[in-house]
């Protein structure tokens, strides 16, 4: 799997380009077979056939391969990227899942930014441009920090009971207003966990 960001130092440095592949995946029609995607100035320009497109000043041949638009992960927990296999065991019950889940961050040797960096880098191995990161308290905007991979940090809420809904505003407030320019929101865990009171706030 290879990702191409036109935006990228590292891509064809012509300002017209047109990829080929044995398959072009476009987002709004079926698979073009023997497609080409033409990149002008870092956008794409048009898609098609390529015996009835015009080819652009640079042509790159990925031959038998297919393109496709970058994948989106519209769920993930990239602190978690270190659990080699599934927390818990089958038919356990979801509050004791929960709870080695949170064990496993308590743990002495994990480490949420180590985490993330291997959740970022599995991740455009597989072809994924864009995650929606569901983040801890504390979440920092330079751990997930990679120019290739657009990351949207949604903080997780959980306040079931009222003493909690204090501590989780404070925590919203602070994430909505973390630096930088990375593209954040919250993200209420679950009608059961959540207080009305906290949602309608």
């Amino acid at each position: 799997m290879t990702t191409i960001d036109m935006s990228s130092p590292n891509c064809p440095s012509s300002r017209s380009v047109s990829l080929k592949a044995r398959y072009v995946f476009p987002v709004d029609g079926e698979p073009i077979a023997g497609g080409v995607v033409t990149v002008e100035s870092g956008r794409i320009a048009a898609i098609g056939p390529a015996g009835r497109m015009s080819l652009g000043s640079q042509i790159v041949d990925f031959g038998s391969a297919a393109i496709l638009p970058g994948l989106i992960n519209a769920h993930a927990h990239l602190d978690l990227s270190d659990v080699e296999q599934p927390l818990g065991s089958p038919g356990m019950s979801m509050t004791d899942w929960i709870r080695q889940v949170i064990a496993h961050r308590r743990e002495p040797s994990f480490s949420a930014s180590q985490a993330v960096a291997k959740g970022v880098e599995e991740s455009l191995s597989l072809g994924t441009t864009t995650v929606a990161d569901i983040v801890q308290p504390g979440w920092r905007a330079d751990v997930s920090a990679n120019p290739r991979l657009r990351v949207a940090a949604f903080m997780e809420l959980i306040a079931p009971v009222p003493e909690r809904i204090e501590e989780a505003e404070r925590a919203a407030a602070e994430h909505l207003q973390s630096p930088g320019d990375r593209l954040v929101g919250l993200s209420p865990h679950a009608p059961y966990t959540v207080h009305p009171r906290l949602l309608d706030n």
